[in-house]
């Protein structure tokens, strides 16, 4: 089996000063109220780590609630696997991780204990586009009125498992 590392860098933005900001706020708001220095700190800190935990936390459900109207429920060990492939897509305006592994028959996807299969039968045509400066298919479904997009991380070995008639 051969594995593809497709997670791109995470950029560094003003968002990420946003928590250590919150947390000398919330430090210096608990200290002004006659606590000692380290617990104003210490509370700081868990103030910050508690909220980065929720807002991942929230995320991780709504994503789980996304990934089980995707494709069909399928066991890892029903597969054939000989390549696997590790990356980013967006979801929800971030980035979420996932595993993909593409065969003859349709797509794999895996994430959080959750398997799911993509067959190549209900897909309406993909596009290679790329996000955060790695490839990633962009996959759209058949059979609705508005056409459903789901993107699963990609790679160049991947493409000879494309049927030609999604070309």
């Amino acid at each position: 089996m051969s594995d593809v590392d497709n997670i791109p860098r995470i950029p560094i933005s003003l968002q990420l000063l946003a928590y250590p900001a919150i947390a000398l706020a919330t430090g210096l708001i608990i200290y002004s109220a006659g606590v000692g220095i380290f617990m104003a700190v210490a509370i700081g800190m868990f103030s910050t780590v508690s909220l980065i935990f929720i807002r991942v936390f929230i995320r991780l459900i709504s994503f789980r609630r996304y990934l089980k109207g995707i494709g069909e429920e399928t066991k890892l060990s029903g597969h054939k696997i000989s390549l696997n492939i590790l990356g980013a897509i967006p979801f929800s305006s971030k980035a979420v991780a996932l595993s993909t592994t593409p065969t003859f028959n349709g797509i794999l996807i895996s994430r959080l204990g959750i398997n799911r299969f993509i067959d190549w039968k209900a897909v309406s045509k993909i596009r290679n586009i790329n996000f955060m400066g790695k490839p990633v298919l962009e996959v759209t479904f058949k059979g609705s009125e508005r056409p459903k997009k789901f993107y699963v991380p990609w790679s160049k070995e991947a493409n000879e498992y494309i049927p030609e008639s999604l070309h």
